[in-house]
């Protein structure tokens, strides 16, 4: 049984479990440790679990519990892994984990099955999306939500009948000097959610100069699958991309974990065939957009937020800020060089409403502090879950896609 236990976990993750030297570095950067206080959902305490099972250690009462639910409450949001001073990659051990079903007994029914439906097929999902848009018009959204086992008071975007991809052409000319051609990925949460941002993010990119191709046969970038522990799934939709993103073009993102999915997990933890040249293909948006391109405005204070992955999986930091600062005076959430996510983590937030609370509420808190109306971010599930924060805390203020705010009123 010992033995079986360590194979749950491949070898090279096994030796980078046994690196941790319990220095507990990881626990002040864990969203889940500061929210709730509890040792086991530190990255620390979690690898403590996770060595234990893997030594033999008991399944019931002391550790069975416990156990899954430290695995269930971790953001995979990096900020452990980039601590860390011993190389430990706390968010992969924590997928790993998942994979091999170890997180109350692996993913649920219900939802690997929504999963493998809905993912790889872009008319189901965009169906789904209508189906939410004449719910939100006729005032049934709560109902609509409830039986897609969502929270019925989740503050949704204004929704649109059609995602982005259903009105957009495969191919739009540069404006002006033309620079180059890119390859643009548009994310899940921008296509279904908020296809403003991903016309602002063209808009951007053609007025910089840019050809900009959307390439059909593109499927989510299996960032929710892997996050939940499958990677089969994960791989199928990854083995999808590698096909419709073939060639030499630059890879643009709207979204730091879809960059991260595709210039991180693919290589370093899934192994996908052909994914090789996204460790440099792979760009934020922001990345290209020069600050000539943004209009010179006096907008007032402008916050920004990073997102979790842009800035530890993509490195983006500085470019959003730059181009920020030209239309208003922009004022930062937290100290300097800090990266604090949001608590929403994709579907997380929605599951551990207790982290998500606390860490929003903070987020919240620190938006009415700056007296900014507006938080810029690079991500959409970012936008979703500040909004959803600032909702709840009575905060006059408005959370938009970094894209959005550059593009507004920003033609020459």
């Amino acid at each position: 049984m010992i033995a079986k236990r360590r194979e749950d976990l491949a070898p090279a993750w096994r030796e980078n479990l046994a690196r941790c030297l319990r220095c507990g570095l990881c626990r002040e950067v864990c969203p889940a440790f500061r929210a709730t206080g509890r040792e086991r959902f530190s990255p620390r305490g979690r690898l403590a679990l996770l060595e234990a099972y893997l030594e033999g250690g008991p399944l019931g009462g002391g550790l069975g519990a416990p156990f899954y639910e430290a695995l269930d409450y971790c953001l995979c949001c990096r900020a452990c892994a980039e601590r860390c001073p011993s190389g430990v990659a706390g968010d992969v051990l924590v997928l790993a984990a998942r994979e091999a079903g170890l997180c109350r007994g692996g993913l649920p029914f219900f939802k690997s099955w929504a999963y493998r439906t809905a993912l790889g097929r872009p008319r189901l999902l965009a169906f789904l999306t209508k189906l939410l848009y004449a719910a939100q018009r006729l005032k049934l959204l709560p109902v609509a939500l409830r039986l897609l086992a969502l929270p019925p008071r989740l503050a949704l975007p204004e929704l649109s009948p059609r995602p982005f991809d259903a009105a957009a052409p495969v191919f739009i000319p540069a404006k002006g000097e033309r620079k180059g051609r890119v390859t643009y990925f548009v994310g899940c949460g921008t296509n279904y959610l908020f296809p403003a941002s991903a016309r602002a993010v063209v808009d951007l990119l053609t007025r910089a100069g840019y050809d900009v191709a959307i390439p059909e046969g593109r499927r989510c970038c299996g960032i929710p699958a892997l996050a939940n522990g499958d990677f089969g799934l994960a791989r199928k939709l990854a083995a999808r991309n590698v096909k419709a993103l073939a060639g030499d073009d630059p890879i643009v993102v709207d979204c730091g974990s879809c960059g991260m999915m595709l210039n991180y997990y693919y290589n370093d933890v899934l192994d996908v065939p052909g994914a090789a040249s996204f460790k440099e293909r792979v760009v934020d948006f922001t990345e290209l957009v020069p600050a000539e391109v943004v209009a010179e405005r006096a907008d007032g204070r402008v916050a920004y937020h990073d997102p979790c992955h842009l800035a530890r999986g993509l490195g983006v930091t500085a470019q959003p800020r730059a181009l920020l600062n030209k239309i208003g005076r922009l004022v930062e959430l937290e100290a300097p060089g800090a990266v604090t996510c949001c608590g929403g983590a994709g579907t997380y937030g929605l599951a551990c409403d207790d982290v998500f609370d606390k860490i929003g509420s903070e987020k919240a808190d620190a938006v009415a502090a700056s007296g900014a109306p507006v938080v810029a971010t690079g991500c959409p599930a970012c936008v979703l879950y500040i909004n959803e924060a600032l909702r709840r805390r009575g905060v006059k203020a408005e959370a938009r896609h970094t894209a959005e705010v550059l593009n507004e009123g920003g033609r020459p």
